[in-house]
């Protein structure tokens, strides 16, 4: 065999590792790209609903802040209907008219 088919022989045996190694990292990237594809789409969903979450935010700290208003109501309305009253365990005097 001659140096010149030996060198031949060896630029295809080259060739092919070559071939076959692209081929493997291609499948690499596809798999990294899909992944990170996913996350992404993952990322856009949380944040959509955080956003969502973000909006409805100031109309619960509204109700909330509604709802500590009518206790705080009905607590002093108790508490004066309290005072006001005369204790129940106290019976009325026998000689009133």
């Amino acid at each position: 065999m001659t140096k010149l088919e030996k060198l031949t022989l060896q630029r295809q045996s080259i060739t092919y590792e070559r071939v076959e190694l692209h081929g493997i990292l291609g499948t690499y990237i596809d798999k990294d790209l899909q992944n990170r594809l996913n996350s992404f789409e993952m990322l856009k969903k949380e944040h959509k609903q955080v956003m969502l979450d973000l909006q409805k935010l100031p109309m619960e700290i509204s109700d909330g802040v509604n709802k500590v208003k009518q206790l705080i109501e009905e607590n002093v309305s108790y508490s004066v209907k309290r005072h006001c009253s005369p204790p129940s365990n106290v019976l009325p005097a026998s000689g009133a008219p």
